[in-house]
């Protein structure tokens, strides 16, 4: 594996353990009460782990 792969990836992980880590949302509703709740979908959760996933297994096999 490449430097420039193995910066990728580190750079991949860091910006998913910010996003999992932060309070990072693709998704608002109007709370009812003149606030709004911020939330991820499912879709959002989803590639989240997926990203995560494919990061483990490159680390792993390389």
């Amino acid at each position: 594996m490449t430097d420039a792969i193995k910066e990728a990836i580190d750079a991949f992980e860091e910006l998913l353990n910010y996003i999992e880590n932060k309070p990072v949302f693709d998704k608002m509703s109007d709370a009812g009460c003149g606030y709004i709740d911020t939330y991820r979908s499912d879709k959002f959760d989803e590639l989240i782990s997926r990203a995560k996933k494919a990061i483990g297994d490159l680390k792993n096999n390389s």
